[in-house]
């Protein structure tokens, strides 16, 4: 009967993000064939051609690096188990609108488990997710995750898992907030990966011993992570937040001209002396919605945050914020798209949320106006970009958003 492997920890998708974490904790490629397997989603269309390219390429300081990719892929979540190479722990890597469709592959893998009568009584054999996309949703996940673990017990597909099994389960989900970077050249076979800087990646929330011990392996293996303790997870989101409102909200909007005209912006080209008095306004808005919730204390200042946040960007000036990354990606598969990329998306959709029902009319009105002005600069882009090529252009693979950094 299959069993979870200590040995091994799991990464979904092949992107760019997860190919800077496969790197670190590999020490930088050092153990490439023995201690991390790539999972990919069930028709993830993404994942198969990398998988039938035969190779993943790295840029590093020695030069390109090849790793065959037949000896690090895993299939999906129920392949890996059926094959014996089931990690004990995966990082899911994916943009924030594919995280439901890695969760529902996580509950086949219990139903599965549960038909093999391995999940009762203390559902040791249920891997853990780490999810680190960006955004601000673990709690709204992990909400959905419980209703979809209750449909399947009302069609039969599991048993009733309280009050025992479910909360053992839910603990399983964590959030992983990562400063990591990296940036991707090319399509397919083509494809270059290039990590950035080994970062901080930041665990919270599920089961306390099952994040320190996650900590412990990562570090043990050449990667940056760190316990938050007893830091909620939304306060943790809230700080990763700050930055990406900044680099990826109003980078994107400054890198797409009155014209629609676009220029894929480095960060150090981003943060001049006028944005940043933009960035500590949005920073200020944004506190006031955390505060609200309870993410921060009444107490506390935005000018530390502004400060952190600023101090960050000047640390890696050449780096391009994934958000437009996506968009330079768009481009490069021959068609823009005008829908709010999922970073932005799942920031501005929550945060809106909760100043509507905390009475926050300022903060709501004030994001708000970002999203339409963001909006208008896409739709402008993707005018602009039209207009200047030939139709029939062939647009991007439904699936190729999994390739994307996460900073």
């Amino acid at each position: 009967m299959p069993s979870l492997r200590s040995d091994l920890i799991g990464i979904a998708p092949t992107g760019a993000l997860g190919t800077a974490f496969f790197y670190y904790l590999t020490s930088e490629l050092s153990h490439a064939e023995d201690s991390c397997v790539f999972l990919s989603r069930s028709g993830s269309h993404s994942s198969e051609a990398v998988r039938q390219s035969g190779q993943l390429r790295f840029q590093t300081m020695r030069g390109e690096v090849r790793v065959a990719s037949n000896k690090v892929w895993a299939g999906t979540f129920t392949d890996a188990w059926n094959a014996g190479i089931m990690p004990r722990w995966v990082l899911i890597c994916s943009n924030t609108d594919q995280i439901l469709d890695y969760i529902s592959e996580w509950i086949d893998l219990i139903v599965l488990q549960n038909e093999q009568n391995l999940l009762f009584p203390s559902a040791s054999e249920v891997p853990a997710l780490v999810l680190t996309a960006n955004g601000i949703y673990f709690q709204r996940v992990r909400q959905i995750l419980i209703e979809k673990l209750e449909e399947a017990e009302l069609l039969g597909k599991l048993p009733d898992l309280w009050p025992d099994v479910m909360p053992k389960v839910v603990s399983r989900l964590i959030r992983g907030v990562t400063m990591q970077t990296s940036v991707r050249h090319g399509e397919g076979a083509d494809a270059i990966y290039c990590p950035g800087p080994s970062n901080i990646t930041t665990l919270a929330g599920g089961d306390r011993g099952l994040r320190r011990g996650i900590c412990a392996d990562a570090t043990r293996r050449g990667a940056r992570f760190e316990d938050a303790g007893e830091l909620p997870p939304t306060r943790v989101e809230f700080q990763k937040a700050f930055m990406n409102l900044n680099s990826n909200l109003l980078g994107l909007i400054s890198a797409i001209s009155s014209d629609g005209s676009f220029r894929p912006l480095t960060l150090k080209e981003i943060y001049t002396a006028d944005f940043c008095i933009r960035g500590a306004e949005l920073i200020r808005h944004v506190l006031s919605i955390g505060k609200a919730v309870h993410a921060f204390a009444p107490e506390e200042s935005a000018e530390p945050i502004i400060a952190h946040v600023f101090e960050v960007a000047q640390r890696f000036p050449d780096h391009v914020p994934s958000s437009i990354q996506w968009i330079e990606q768009q481009v490069r598969h021959g068609n823009i798209s005008n829908e709010i990329p999922p970073t932005e998306k799942w920031l501005l959709s929550p945060l809106l949320h909760y100043a509507k029902n905390a009475g926050l009319k300022k903060e709501h009105d004030f994001l708000e106006a970002l999203q339409q002005q963001l909006q208008q600069k896409l739709t402008l882009a993707k005018t602009h970009y039209d207009t200047k090529h030939t139709p029939g252009a062939r647009a991007p693979s439904p699936s190729s958003s999994e390739d994307a950094s996460q900073s």
